[in-house]
């Protein structure tokens, strides 16, 4: 029998709620007795991590301004999902062409997970596409991106050698995208017969 119980929940209060994020307070007390007061949780809208991939072979990638860690990085396209979205496949689906132009010819629904479960209370769910272009790319407000476009097998090894920076999300997401792709026989067939249709 486990000695891990959860946590007893004595009060909660939002101490702290903008268009972003919301800070919940909550005083809590262990199986034990022990009382930890104020515990932070941040809630944040749940997201998607999307894995994009052309009839070629090439992974489509976004680069822009990262304000948190002030710098700029090659990584996935990504997003909220918005209360518009009846899934987080559309609101995959919708990230991808916004950010990039490239429209979804296919996709898999790769997994859900929480991102830091200590104090966050929102999931990412990484989501692998097969795309073509459908339209240019064009810039959000507050966001200007560059669509970069390299070889996935290229691309992977150079975050398995460390030589790219890649937040720790994207990072969890290609790898299990990269695995749910080449082990998932109908997205391999799927992905054949669009390459097919279009030599």
């Amino acid at each position: 029998m486990s000695n891990v119980k959860p946590w007893r929940v004595t009060a909660s209060r939002i101490t702290y709620a903008d268009s972003w994020l919301t800070v919940r307070s909550d005083d809590c007390e262990t199986e034990a007795g022990e009382r930890i007061a104020p515990y932070h949780v941040l809630q944040y809208p749940d997201f998607v991590n999307v894995v994009a991939v052309g009839l070629d072979g090439q992974l489509v990638l976004v680069r822009q301004y990262r304000h948190g860690i002030g710098a700029i990085l090659t990584e996935l396209p990504c997003g909220i999902v918005e209360e518009q979205d009846d899934s987080a496949t559309a609101a995959a689906e919708r990230e991808l062409f916004e950010e990039t132009g490239m429209g979804a010819l296919h996709a898999l629904e790769v997994c859900r997970l929480p991102v830091n479960p200590a104090n966050h209370s929102n999931h990412v769910t990484t989501v692998a596409i097969l795309c073509e272009p459908r339209a240019a790319p064009r810039d959000m407000p507050g966001e200007t991106l560059d669509v970069v476009r390299v070889p996935f097998g290229t691309f992977l090894a150079s975050v398995l050698s460390r030589t790219i920076a890649l937040q720790a999300s994207h990072v969890s997401s290609l790898l299990l995208a990269h695995h749910a792709m080449r082990s998932n026989s109908g997205f391999a067939r799927i992905a054949a017969k669009l390459v097919e249709a279009r030599a």
